[in-house]
């Protein structure tokens, strides 16, 4: 993503509705989160990301999880929280 970022200009993600998320193992060595760096960039572009950004945990450090019990849930919830939240800012742009 950091990749991504360093390359896409901010033309390009003008209009664009965006959240952050990150994916990451609960330890001592593990305690920073890449999702705030992702908003940072994204806000330094005039991005602003629809919700607040989030982590979901995994169990181990492997390449795909896989994620803790009840973390597949609380980010279907957080998804539905993003549509909610783009539907509901598309209906008040329709408006005016």
């Amino acid at each position: 993503m950091q990749s991504f970022l360093g390359n896409v200009s901010y033309q390009s993600l003008g209009g664009l509705a965006v959240a952050c998320f990150d994916t990451r193992f609960r330890g001592r060595l593990w305690k920073h989160s890449a999702a705030p760096r992702m908003a940072r960039q994204l806000r330094s572009m005039g991005v602003e990301p629809l919700v607040p950004l989030e982590s979901f945990f995994v169990k181990a450090m492997k390449k795909e999880g896989p994620l803790l019990a009840g973390e597949v849930e609380r980010a279907a919830s957080w998804a539905f929280g993003i549509h909610q939240q783009y539907e509901a800012q598309v209906a008040h742009h329709a408006a005016h």
